[in-house]
């Protein structure tokens, strides 16, 4: 069984760490919408009910859409 010593577990979680830093630092935030989207208008959705969960209602109708889709 291979087994990381401390500084091999260290450099791989600093590795891991600076490419989502770097990530993060690169993304660029669009102005949210305020008009519904063809997928909220299928589910009777508005941006009034979906502003109360964005992070469940972003991840549901992504992988709803990622469905439609494949």
């Amino acid at each position: 069984m291979l087994t990381m010593n401390n500084n091999q577990l260290n450099n791989s979680l600093d590795i891991i760490l600076q490419k989502y830093s770097q990530s993060f630092a690169s993304k660029i935030f669009i102005q949210e919408s305020l008009e519904a989207d063809d997928l909220m208008l299928v589910f009777g959705l508005n941006q009034e009910i979906k502003a109360r969960n964005k992070q469940y209602w972003g991840r549901e109708l992504g992988m709803c859409w990622e469905r439609i889709v494949k």
